[in-house]
């Protein structure tokens, strides 16, 4: 531990700063509810988050009467932003409410490498209704942009009815538009995207790995040609674009005993051997959510989903957080070998 992390177990600490991200960790409010944390480039407030995600490697260094591990904080930066970002931009991450700053761990730089001159058109996207959503990428959220929930719900009706079916699966909704749509029968204001899911049978993190890829080569080969971006992000997740609208793929599986995957994460058993959809109306549009979904729910947000939480944080259970990273090990070594 620096002595920089000494002086500050009372507060926090930025202990990670990359052209990626910026993390580190900060205590809890009096209340003992997770801080409000204000994160700033120069003049520019970025982005508001909660310190409330896990941290494991910082269990035992901080002394907490909550679980010292959920104190965490990243704030992701995508590459589209740092363009737009200001040249060795200094970093501020502010607790809300307050004027104290956390300090920087030791041997830890305190800017990013943006590569604009003031961060004048970003400062102007921001003002015109754009945010910094939590990967770290400039976007609309659907209350100032309402209509572009129909924009996105065409497109994902469009790749359905193309693909209809893949691996034996159907497209279906998931993620925070699932939510909204079975807690409050519309997409949450605040959501800024469309996640959507195929969900296929695979017996061992290998075979999960082989029909991804096998998977994502037939989406490729059918949907290239009409027109459609199709764009690798990592193992098990892809996003279809059409022109400036994209639905995000998250690939799931299910194995004979029941047990759910999806990638970003979670799972668990989902309550029956075989993974079902069933077809809802939503704007005058025919969409596909899974046939269990408030179970899928539960697994994604936990028992509370029903009620809106804005300091939600969910942790990888042991066995879910096992079965994910040995299949994204299982897929590197495979994205490796491809590009040799």
């Amino acid at each position: 531990m620096t002595s920089t992390e000494n002086e500050t177990l009372n507060t926090g600490v930025i202990n990670e700063v990359s052209d990626r991200f910026i993390a580190g960790w900060c205590k809890p409010t009096r209340q003992g509810l997770p801080a409000l944390l204000n994160l700033y480039v120069e003049d520019i407030l970025l982005r508001s988050q909660a310190a409330n995600i896990a941290r494991d490697d910082i269990v035992g260094v901080i002394p907490s009467d909550s679980e010292p591990s959920i104190l965490g904080f990243r704030f992701y930066v995508s590459e589209s932003l740092l363009k737009l970002l200001p040249k060795q931009g200094k970093i501020k991450v502010v607790i809300d409410g307050s004027d104290e700053c956390l300090p920087f761990s030791a041997e830890t730089r305190s800017h990013v490498n943006g590569a604009s001159a003031s961060g004048s058109e970003l400062t102007e996207r921001l003002k015109s209704g754009h945010r910094v959503n939590q990967w770290g990428y400039l976007s609309i959220p659907f209350s100032a942009a309402p209509s572009r929930i129909n924009d996105l719900l065409d497109l994902y009706c469009d790749v359905r009815n193309l693909l209809r079916i893949v691996d034996g699966r159907q497209l279906y909704l998931t993620g925070g538009n699932l939510l909204g749509l079975i807690r409050e029968f519309r997409f949450l204001p605040h959501d800024d995207d469309l996640d959507a899911s195929f969900c296929v049978k695979a017996g061992s993190p290998d075979e999960v790995v082989e029909k991804f890829y096998r998977h994502f080569a037939r989406v490729s080969e059918k949907l290239r040609p009409l027109g459609f971006s199709v764009n690798f992000n990592n193992t098990g997740h892809y996003n279809i674009a059409r022109g400036e609208h994209k639905v995000d793929i998250l690939f799931g599986w299910i194995m004979p005993d029941g047990n759910w995957f999806r990638f970003t994460g979670f799972g668990g058993q989902i309550g029956a051997q075989s993974f079902q959809v069933r077809e809802i109306d939503y704007n005058n549009r025919r969409v596909l959510i899974p046939q269990y979904a408030e179970r899928e729910l539960e697994l994604t947000y936990g028992a509370g989903w029903r009620t809106p939480d804005p300091n939600f944080s969910r942790r990888r259970t042991g066995g879910v957080k096992a079965m994910i990273e040995l299949v994204e090990k299982i897929g590197s070594e495979r994205a490796k070998e491809a590009r040799k």
